[in-house]
């Protein structure tokens, strides 16, 4: 199976999405989008259900997306294979849409979060920071 960063662009997407969650990186990465996601509910932070993306646009193995139930917030995790990759992906993924206002991108290991606030206020940064708090946490 190829790795996900050198998938052939001339691949339909569907192709390449199957591609890229047949490559996640397995057991040693922590946390997993999965993992993730899990202590989003568990926290009672209430999302979309999340969809794939592409992953290799960060160079990243595998990448999951998704929103508040109001869109009013976005965020992405990926998973890289070891924390240099994810290192820098993260700051790959911060030069590719260093325009787009109101949007960081945290690291935990070998996974990376971007978060952007589409709308800026009180409420959307208290969420923003209890997404970012408990990706950390893991």
């Amino acid at each position: 199976m190829p790795a996900a960063s050198v998938l052939n662009p001339r691949l339909p997407l569907g192709n390449r999405l199957n591609v890229e969650r047949e490559s996640r990186p397995g057991p040693n990465v922590h946390p997993t989008a999965d993992e993730v996601f899990a202590a989003y509910d568990k926290a009672g932070l209430k999302m979309q259900p999340a969809k794939q993306h592409m992953a290799s646009e960060y160079n990243a193995k595998f990448c999951v997306g998704d929103k508040s139930p109001d869109e009013n917030v976005g965020l992405s995790v990926c998973e890289y294979g070891n924390e240099a990759d994810a290192t820098a992906g993260q700051v790959l993924s911060v030069k590719m849409f260093k325009e787009v206002a109101n949007r960081n991108v945290y690291r935990n290991k070998n996974t990376t979060l971007a978060i952007v606030e589409i709308v800026k206020n009180a409420d959307n940064d208290a969420l923003v920071k209890k997404l970012v708090a408990t990706f950390q946490a893991l």
